[in-house]
């Protein structure tokens, strides 16, 4: 008899006691999206410090960050112009060649832009998450010409970081740990992708060529009038998250050249149009 008291005393204490063990509920991860520009991620010297100014200023909250009219400037917004989206294997800036001469210095060496659908991921308890649960993203675009197969990520990489808090305690300042690579548990993951973006490709080293390339570019996304894109993001086992732009026309700028301009246009042309037509879309092999 003694010994069955015992037990049931025992037993009383041990559930008594569990009733005080802390608790800990994981929601799901929140996602936020902040499109803006971005310069082309395959060779752009400001990628990445772009890359750094989309973490500062999502940590924070924000929808700016870095230095204005720079090419790595971060500033979310919601309508964009088609020559946004156009990247080049050669010196170009919104569709225009040289541009050093047309926007300043600070973009002598860039190679095109595109619009990105940055995002912070984050829990909503403030526990840590590890990319193995997998990021998936997907674009689709009104008109079907720019929509993305979906895919999902389960490493980091330069387009898709983990981020843990440094010795400050704040998340997105100087000290942060950066991870670009493998996996790993973290504060945040910060990406800077899906980018879309089409590009222009030549090898001729002529400025009037490029030039022409590049308008011939134009006219083509301007015959798509106005479209939107659509990213649809998640997390795990994340609800998934959506935010779309709209993209406009541009007035593509006109110049008269000079008579050696013309003649290099003559002889150019033809092969101008073909390589238009051979275009890719930047987004379906995005480095990150």
């Amino acid at each position: 008899m003694l010994h069955r008291i015992k037990n049931f005393a025992f037993t009383a204490a041990l559930l008594a006691g569990l009733t005080f063990l802390p608790t800990t509920l994981k929601a799901d991860p929140i996602l936020v999206i902040r499109p803006s520009v971005a310069p082309n991620a395959f060779g752009s010297p400001s990628f990445s410090q772009y890359t750094n100014n989309v973490r500062t200023a999502l940590a924070s909250n924000s929808s700016t960050g870095g230095t204005p009219n720079t090419p790595a400037y971060f500033q979310q917004a919601a309508t964009y112009q088609n020559s946004m989206l156009v990247v080049t294997n050669f010196a170009s800036w919104q569709a225009r060649a040289n541009p050093g001469a047309v926007f300043g210095p600070q973009y002598a060496n860039e190679l095109g832009s595109r619009v990105t659908f940055n995002t912070i991921i984050r829990d909503s308890n403030g526990a840590q998450i590890n990319i193995t649960s997998g990021y998936t993203d997907q674009v689709t675009s009104s008109n079907s010409v720019f929509t993305t197969a979906s895919r999902t990520r389960t490493e980091y990489s330069i387009g898709v970081i983990g981020v843990l808090v440094g010795n400050d305690g704040i998340l997105g300042t100087a000290d942060d740990i950066v991870l670009t690579s493998g996996t790993g548990s973290v504060d945040a993951i910060v990406t800077v992708s899906p980018g879309i973006g089409d590009a222009v490709l030549d090898s001729s080293g002529n400025l009037a060529v490029q030039q022409a390339a590049l308008d011939a570019e134009i006219a083509y996304l301007n015959s798509l009038g106005t479209f939107t894109l659509t990213a649809n993001l998640s997390f795990g086992n994340s609800a998934l998250t959506s935010s779309t732009v709209t993209i406009n026309p541009t007035q593509a700028p006109t110049a008269t050249p000079e008579p050696t301009t013309m003649l290099l246009l003559g002889t150019g042309l033809a092969g101008i149009a073909v390589k238009v037509r051979k275009r890719r879309k930047a987004s379906e092999a995005d480095a990150e």
